[in-house]
């Protein structure tokens, strides 16, 4: 995906983690959680920036400055398959 930092949401409060590191927030933020955690990365994203979930959609969120999409994701074995290939081959 290209993410220059991830950060472990169960270690750290991520949303203080990602504020120190990037003041004025973070392009994108893809959410994998949901709940309290979608409502924190809706505050650490910029203005124009984007929120992305694959559980919950975000579009009730009450900031109206930030593009807020819901994506519903569905297991597909031959995608799953190439992407295990791929971690083996260390290219992931």
């Amino acid at each position: 995906l290209g993410a220059a930092r991830v950060v472990d949401y169960n270690q750290v409060d991520f949303s203080d983690s990602v504020r120190s590191e990037y003041p004025d927030g973070v392009d994108v933020v893809f959410d994998c959680v949901s709940g309290d955690v979608l409502a924190k990365s809706a505050e650490i994203v910029k203005q124009g920036g984007r929120l992305i979930s694959i559980v919950d959609d975000p579009t009730g969120l009450a900031r109206s400055d930030i593009h807020k999409e819901f994506v519903f994701v569905a297991p597909n074995s031959t995608q799953l398959t190439e992407l295990a290939r791929m971690v083996e081959q260390g290219r992931l």
